[in-house]
């Protein structure tokens, strides 16, 4: 009978672990960025809001 090595699976452990410790740092990083940003993504949100709803109002005064 065959035993898989340790150095396999410790390998494959620790590059799994480093991979979701990279990815939680990622997500940290990307929610920090969004939270600060906040503010500013609502106001350009409504202004295009904004802008949209005058743009329509004034295609259909034009008879479009």
């Amino acid at each position: 009978m065959i035993t898989p090595s340790s150095s396999g699976w410790r390998k494959s452990l620790t590059g799994a672990a480093f991979t979701l410790l990279v990815s939680a740092f990622a997500l940290y990083i990307a929610m920090r960025l969004i939270e600060a940003m906040l503010p500013v993504l609502i106001a350009v949100g409504v202004v295009v809001g904004v802008v949209y709803v005058l743009w329509i109002i004034h295609r259909r005064r034009q008879g479009w």
